[in-house]
């Protein structure tokens, strides 16, 4: 399958898991290095912070060692990104404080939630990830209920 088709394939299924209207087109992916996403996440972490994907600023970064062709888990990370790139369509969200904090929360455990559901039905997978909170959570987690 091409890569067009892989990406048309993963958003009809994050509509589906997500409920959200399509809004048409796609969401821009660019590929970036390890160190590079590293880099924009994680900057004072040495040794990194193993982060495959981001989505942020209306891009998509991957990973360019995720190859979504055929690998599962790589496209259950690009599905949880668009899940994030569909949030921004339909929903504002405040950006400072502890309000923004839990919908931070709550949209990375949609897009978790997303990624499992995926993994489960679309590439029959017994594989799961964990949400991670986000990262505002270690200034918010005696307030922030974090699943």
């Amino acid at each position: 399958m091409a890569y067009a088709e892989i990406l048309k394939v993963l958003i009809a299924w994050a509509l589906f898991l997500t409920g959200y209207e399509d809004p048409g087109g796609y969401p821009e992916i660019t590929y970036l290095s390890t160190e590079d996403l590293n880099k924009m996440v994680c900057p004072q972490a040495p040794n990194g912070c193993g982060i495959r994907a981001l989505y942020t600023g209306g891009v998509i970064y991957l990973n360019e060692n995720d190859d979504i062709k055929t690998d599962p888990f790589a496209r259950s990370i690009l599905i949880h990104e668009i899940t994030h790139w569909l949030q921004d369509q339909y929903n504002d969200y405040p950006i400072f404080g502890y309000e923004a904090c839990v919908k931070a929360n709550q949209r990375e455990v949609e897009a978790y939630g997303v990624q499992n559901a995926y993994l489960r039905q679309g590439e029959r997978s017994s594989l799961t990830v964990q949400n991670n909170p986000p990262l505002c959570a270690r200034f918010y987690k005696p307030k922030l209920k974090i699943r």
